[in-house]
């Protein structure tokens, strides 16, 4: 049974302040690299925080593991993607976020995503295209998938 229309309503109005919450992840990339920057930069100093206070340190807040940085085509692919593809089907006004949301997944696929053997250069080397391959497959998403 499909929800009443006000829950649709209601739905669509919490999808949009998701992607609202998550909107530098559709900016131009130097925009969005530098809210990740700062995010990055905030965690590892809650990261250090914790730590100074004997806790243990959250997920992607220690500087000597794998930060926001390193971990963004996973977010893409597994959270954002899907948000934002569902979103611009619902609301169709929404496909240049999405187009914004693809453009920056496939920067990060070509600067982060290297063979096993090779090391990920890290978040100074962003705007330098690296020559390194890409060994998995990103999540399929493109605005064919969304209605006009």
């Amino acid at each position: 049974m499909l929800p009443a229309p006000s829950e649709h309503s209601r739905l669509l109005l919490q999808v949009a302040l998701k992607c609202a919450d998550l909107g530098h992840l559709a900016m131009p990339w130097d925009l969005h690299l530098r809210w990740v920057r700062n995010l990055e930069e905030e965690f590892f100093h809650q990261g250090d925080k914790e730590r100074d206070l004997g806790f243990s340190v959250s997920f992607l807040m220690d500087r000597g593991k794998p930060g926001v940085s390193e971990t963004q085509q996973g977010f893409f692919d597994y959270v954002v993607l899907p948000l934002f593809t569902a979103f611009a089907k619902a609301a169709p006004a929404a496909r240049p976020l999405l187009a914004g949301v693809l453009a920056n997944s496939q920067r990060w696929q070509e600067h982060y995503y290297v063979t096993q053997d090779a090391k990920s250069p890290g978040l100074q080397d962003a705007e330098s295209p690296g020559g390194n391959s890409i060994s998995r497959k990103s999540t399929s998403c493109s605005l064919s998938d969304v209605p006009s």
